[in-house]
């Protein structure tokens, strides 16, 4: 959900499981779920992610730098987005190595 073009095409290049066309449908699927960002009533996203990512090279110096201004953009333009970063010096916190996705949806009508 937070990644750029550029970035999530690097992960899925790196996976050499993937066949081309698998690789372009889930790189559209990624970049089709950022568009929940941009609703008229988007939901409330607090998302914890850890430092060793943004220290990475993905894709090369410039898609990781991109893809760093890409978050700093969603931290301070979603209002409805908090965004945390845990520093490589913390010991490990919950959920550990996991991904945790808790939505509450709004009552129809």
């Amino acid at each position: 959900m937070l990644q750029t073009e550029p970035y999530a095409r690097a992960i899925f290049e790196a996976d050499d499981s993937l066949s081309q066309v698998e690789r372009e449908e889930r790189l559209a699927d990624r970049m089709a779920s950022q568009a929940v960002l941009c609703q008229e009533h988007p939901p409330r996203a607090v998302i914890v992610l850890d430092e060793s990512p943004l220290r990475r090279r993905v894709g090369g110096r410039k898609v990781i730098l991109d893809q760093t201004q890409h978050l700093i953009r969603i931290a301070t333009d979603h209002p409805s987005v908090r965004l945390h970063v845990v520093p490589l010096s913390a010991e490990e916190y919950p959920p550990p190595a996991s991904t945790l996705l808790i939505m509450r949806l709004a009552a129809a009508g």
